[in-house]
């Protein structure tokens, strides 16, 4: 028993050796926190909140209020250094979660040398590496994720009431973040209640975790209500109502019958310019005032309206492009101002990783091939963790798909080491030698 003890836990120093190895590197060739227009917005509002902590400035529909809290609290103590207590705080919640994610793949019964190669894949994957570097959500987004769907399986596994609480604190704070993590809280329950289902166990404590795993959906409605209250939007982000023009504009809905003359006109002279398709690029074409509740209550509705009347050609366009969402990449190809080594070995990552894109075409053939096996084999409870996992990477993916309408990548990459942990686990079941 000592010796399996020293093998983990020399595994598991070997692992983070690596994690920290790599992104010693990758700092080499990013010297400087990675900055977008939208780290701007963050910046303007956690700094807006921290000097002015009222209910209203952190329930706000703009943006989710932690992300900008974060970079407030680091612009607050630790002004001029350019973010790098963010950068920190981002490199440790990736190292706890690709720990996280090795240590469950082992607890659900996955062989060590699985976990820990895939584990090392994760470590290096340059997605994760340029998004701890990079102003944005996704990172922290990825790591609170990675250890909710972990904890999920966990509680699959052992049922512990106390994974249902990880679970929920994880994604209450993921959406918290980035509102489209909703989606994982929303499917949950219904994944543990089916898995009780297919084993056919009943036991006091059911209902009871069912309950902790909605948390986070009580949260999403009383957020929405303050919304409501303080800015008279019932909703989590005005962005959501954006993206779904974008998507109208994408697909060249008919909007004939949408019920607003203003928008349907100004689309359709938008349209005969040689201006990008892009949702923004149209409203600051009409001269959108994006801070009117009124006009982005306006625009929900005639979105809404125009994708409900449409709504089997919305579907069959997102069915359609689902494979090319899967597959956007945007890999840096060179490394800026860095060492001969620390350059060529980045250089050479982001070139096998975008290469290696196509295996995200897997989810939807794992989420099919996991759901026939649940019924062949209703008792295993590793095949309903595989098919819980392979659902919730179908549903995100597919959501994303839906509701975006540009940078796919970006919108994929909070479950960039989810897919390879289920890949893991997959191929350890493949592999396994049967009796």
């Amino acid at each position: 028993m000592k010796k399996y003890f020293r093998i983990i836990r020399a595994e598991t120093i070997i692992l983070f050796l690596l994690i920290i190895g790599i992104r010693f590197v990758f700092f080499q060739t990013e010297p400087d926190m990675i900055t977008y227009p939208d780290s701007v917005g963050y910046a303007g509002i956690g700094n807006g909140i921290i000097t002015n902590p009222t209910l209203s400035a952190i329930i706000n529909p703009f943006r989710m209020p932690l992300y900008p809290i974060i970079i407030g609290i680091s612009d607050f103590l630790f002004p001029d250094t350019g973010y790098i207590p963010v950068y920190i705080v981002q490199i440790v919640a990736s190292t706890i979660a690709i720990l996280f994610t090795y240590k469950t793949l082992i607890f659900i019964g996955i062989r060590k040398s699985f976990a820990f190669i895939g584990s090392c894949i994760i470590a290096i994957h340059p997605t994760i590496l340029i998004n701890e570097r990079t102003l944005l959500t996704e990172s922290l987004t990825t790591s609170l994720i990675t250890v909710s769907y972990a904890a999920f399986f966990r509680l699959l596994y052992s049922r512990r009431i106390s994974w249902a609480y990880l679970t929920a604190l994880c994604s209450l704070l993921a959406i918290s973040i980035r509102p489209s993590s909703v989606i994982f809280s929303a499917v949950l329950p219904l994944l543990y209640l089916g898995a009780h289902y297919f084993k056919s166990e009943k036991h006091k404590s059911i209902m009871r975790t069912v309950i902790v795993l909605c948390i986070p959906l009580f949260f999403t409605v009383l957020f929405a209500c303050g919304n409501r209250v303080f800015h008279g939007y019932f909703g989590l982000q005005y962005v959501g109502e954006i993206n779904l023009l974008g998507k109208i504009i994408q697909y060249n809905l008919p909007i004939k019958y949408s019920g607003n003359i203003r928008f349907q006109r100004a689309l359709e002279l938008y349209k005969t310019q040689t201006l990008d398709r892009n949702a923004y690029r149209f409203l600051d074409f009409i001269g959108f005032n994006y801070s009117n509740n009124d006009a982005m209550n306006e625009l929900s509705s005639f979105s809404k309206t125009v994708v409900k009347n449409q709504l089997p050609l919305f579907l069959s366009q997102t069915s359609t492009m689902y494979p090319t969402t899967l597959l956007d990449t945007e890999f840096h190809t060179t490394a800026r101002s860095a060492p001969s080594y620390a350059g060529s070995l980045i250089a050479w990552l982001y070139r096998a990783f975008y290469y290696v894109q196509i295996i995200w075409l897997v989810i939807p053939i794992g989420c099919f091939l996991s759901f026939i096996m649940i019924f062949l084999k209703r008792k295993n409870i590793r095949t309903w963790i595989l098919f819980s996992g392979f659902f919730l990477l179908f549903i995100y993916t597919m959501q994303n798909a839906a509701l975006g309408y540009e940078a796919y990548h970006r919108l994929n990459a909070p479950v960039s080491i989810i897919i390879f942990m289920m890949l893991t686990a997959s191929g350890d079941a493949l592999l396994r030698r049967r009796p």
